[in-house]
């Protein structure tokens, strides 16, 4: 998904001719930018603030957090068809309970690493 630019026509347009992959920009009346990046697989999700380009992956300190659960794994999967689909079916106080949860484990993370 892709944020509604015009720069990001050429991008959607290349990863369209990328067999297996699908991009589309992506407008949504819940929200103005489309800022979030996560990867998702059977029971983890990757949650970060990089970019997927040479600055976020090499350049810039950045931060993420792997989450090892199905639940969250199952919303964040939910949470991303719902934009692919442009609809917004997600409960607001599962969404703050997790975005709690996520806190509490990078805090946890991070006081560990000190």
């Amino acid at each position: 998904m892709l944020n509604d630019y015009n720069r990001n026509r050429e991008v959607e347009e290349f990863l369209n001719s990328i067999p297996n992959v699908s991009a589309k920009i992506v407008r949504s009346p819940e929200f103005d930018e489309l800022h979030g990046k996560y990867l998702i697989t059977e029971g983890k999700v990757l949650i970060t603030s990089a970019n997927f380009n040479k600055y976020g992956l090499k350049l810039n300190r950045e931060i993420a957090v792997v989450i090892e659960s199905d639940e969250v794994s199952r919303f964040m999967k939910d949470v991303f068809e719902g934009d692919w689909e442009r609809r917004a079916e997600i409960n607001p106080i599962l969404s703050l309970s997790l975005l709690g949860l996520t806190l509490l484990i990078a805090f946890y993370f991070v006081r560990r690493s000190i």
